[in-house]
């Protein structure tokens, strides 16, 4: 698009004469304009504002449980190979929260983590395509807050725990955050 075509039709023969030289459109200045929301993106990158983001990371209990995490005090998350996991990894920085999640028979989130590290390339991964993470545990929750809980509360319709059940590396907005912390406190539907 040619920069005359940008300039409504009354201006164009005001400024004819400026533009009448050009050969080739000017070179844009690139411009990162974040928005100040309540509601951050799940997308950050390093030209954003420094807020710390949260997420949520899936792992079998049997193959890495929380309380194994708990023992060891810190461990490398790395390992990760789907591309929309692994780009959410990547976008992970020191400092953020992260939700621990049981898959396979448990399903529920059991306790939160904290990213001691941002990404770097993992160590594993001789291609160097991949990234991983180090995190710390930080405490388990009050009790699990199970997938069917989840799926159950309309509040979570576009939680990506709901949406793509297949995710190991997904954010978590600051209201599903609160939600779940709120819900991991209170008894269970049917228990007093």
């Amino acid at each position: 698009m040619s920069h005359e075509n940008s300039i409504s039709k009354s201006n164009r023969s005001r400024l004819r004469p400026f533009f009448a030289d050009i050969r080739e459109p000017l070179p844009l200045r690139a411009a990162r304009i974040v928005p100040l929301t309540s509601q951050r993106s799940p997308a950050r990158h390093h030209w954003s504002y420094n807020a710390k983001m949260n997420w949520l990371v899936k792992e079998e209990p049997t193959h890495y449980g929380f309380d194994a995490l708990v023992k060891d005090k810190k461990a490398v998350w790395s390992g990760v190979r789907n591309a929309l996991a692994q780009k959410h990894l990547r976008t992970i920085r020191k400092g953020d929260r992260i939700f621990y999640y049981h898959s396979g028979d448990e399903r529920a989130v059991v306790g939160i983590v904290k990213a001691v590290s941002d990404a770097y390339p993992d160590p594993e991964d001789p291609s160097g395509k991949y990234v991983a993470v180090d995190v710390v545990p930080v405490k388990r929750l009050p009790r699990p807050v199970t997938l069917a809980e989840v799926k159950a509360d309309p509040g979570f319709k576009d939680f990506p725990l709901v949406r793509i059940g297949r995710l190991s590396v997904m954010p978590v907005t600051d209201a599903e955050w609160a939600r779940i912390e709120r819900i991991s406190g209170k008894a269970p539907r049917g228990e007093p």
